[in-house]
């Protein structure tokens, strides 16, 4: 889930999709995203799936809770890397601390 990742593969795709409609002319707004198997299939020219839901992948946030919840794999990832910061962080702030006590000792 890398942010540059993201945004390439959006671009990528959306150059695609520009390629493929500026040779039929054809252009599809949704004005809704849950307009359902119907609106799409029909743009697309192929039949409606029969027995396939129209999928709701983040239906009531779920997606969010399954990306960042207390027990997910990338929750852990982030919570360890930011420990990992935060250790380096204290510990260069602690050198430097300790750099002016000496610098200030020399002094006097």
């Amino acid at each position: 889930l890398d942010r540059s990742n993201c945004i390439r593969n959006y671009k990528q795709h959306a150059c695609f999709l520009k390629k493929e409609l500026s040779d039929t002319g054809k252009l599809l707004v949704l004005e809704d995203i849950n307009c359902g198997w119907e609106v799409i299939c029909d743009f697309c020219g192929v039949d409606v799936p029969v027995g396939i839901d129209w999928p709701h992948k983040n239906k009531n946030a779920k997606l969010y809770e399954e990306l960042f919840g207390a027990g997910s794999k990338l929750s852990m990832k982030m919570k360890n890397e930011i420990i990992k910061r935060l250790v380096y962080v204290s510990v260069c702030l602690t050198l430097i601390s300790v750099l002016i006590w000496i610098i200030i000792l020399q002094r006097f």
